[in-house]
């Protein structure tokens, strides 16, 4: 996700625009988000939204000590939101590392951090590491997909990419009717 919102960033001719409708989406989503999961802190989407303001600041003419403070305030206001400090962390390694070499490092250090994140919820014996390593494999997939297949290039007329707008919302309220069927029936 962190790196296709680099990608789609740099690709929309409208930051203002994208941006709302991830807000948009992140409202629309935050009830069957607390439905479905039993969370009180705030969706992906606005996850999402930190990140994209994340990649202007990144791709700003602002000084560094500027791009510093900012990214350091948007990992802080994460805190609030799913995937915290994690989705920002992998957004600004996708924004800092261009080219096909600096996306293989991003992926790298993303699915590592991610790896030792499960590591130490998992532990260190065999079965924590299997667990961990499975955990992390729609990262690893991911990663091969995109250095591999994919070529930088927007695609004109995609009316695919509202599929990726609704699918968040309309997945959680898919789970939280399932949650409601099989727990509080």
């Amino acid at each position: 996700m962190c790196y296709l919102l680099v990608e789609g960033a740099r690709h929309t001719r409208s930051h203002c625009g994208y941006v709302i409708r991830l807000l948009a989406m992140g409202l629309i989503s935050q009830l069957p988000y607390q439905w479905a999961l039993g969370l009180n802190h705030l969706n992906m989407m606005f996850t999402l939204s930190l990140c994209f303001l994340l990649v202007v600041v990144v791709d700003s003419d602002w000084p560094q000590w500027a791009k510093v403070i900012s990214g350091l305030s948007i990992a802080g206001l994460s805190i609030m939101c799913d995937w915290s400090v994690l989705a920002v962390f992998f957004t600004a390694l996708f924004a800092c590392l261009k080219g096909p070499k600096g996306t293989k490092i991003a992926y790298a250090g993303s699915w590592l951090l991610f790896f030792g994140f499960e590591l130490a919820t998992y532990g260190l014996s065999p079965i924590g590491v299997l667990q961990g390593f499975a955990a992390t494999l729609g990262v690893a997939a991911s990663g091969f997909v995109i250095i591999y297949l994919y070529n930088g290039k927007q695609r004109k007329g995609n009316p695919g990419r509202w599929f990726y707008y609704w699918f968040y919302p309309l997945h959680l309220i898919v789970l939280a009717l399932l949650r409601w069927h099989f727990f509080y029936r």
